[in-house]
């Protein structure tokens, strides 16, 4: 587990040649969603919806489950005036690494 700079695990598999799945740590994610939400976002009570949404998704153990609710969150963002930015944000950076970082 390791935050999402990719040298450590680089030099792992350099070094120990083997390939375990890489797991980005719930605190760098947890702390990179509020940094962009505040830089993104500019309504508080906006962000802080936002944040719950981001935590159950997060949280969600079975995958069917997981699936469905991020899926209605990034269509919630996509077409919110205040969210867009956000949105591009999450569907480049933390949508194609879900298996990273979802406790499912």
């Amino acid at each position: 587990m390791s935050d999402m700079a990719p040298q450590f695990y680089h030099a792992w598999v350099a070094v120990m040649d083997k390939r375990p799945a890489k797991l980005i740590c719930t605190w760098h994610t947890d702390t990179a969603w509020q940094l962009e939400l505040g830089r993104k976002i500019g309504d508080r009570v906006v962000e802080e919806n936002i944040y719950k949404m981001l935590r159950t998704v997060l949280q969600e153990t079975d995958q069917g489950t997981f699936q469905n609710i991020l899926k209605a969150m990034i269509n919630y963002l996509k077409v919110g005036a205040t969210t867009k930015k956000f949105y591009e944000y999450f569907e480049k950076l933390w949508v194609p690494k879900k298996v990273q970082w979802a406790y499912c």
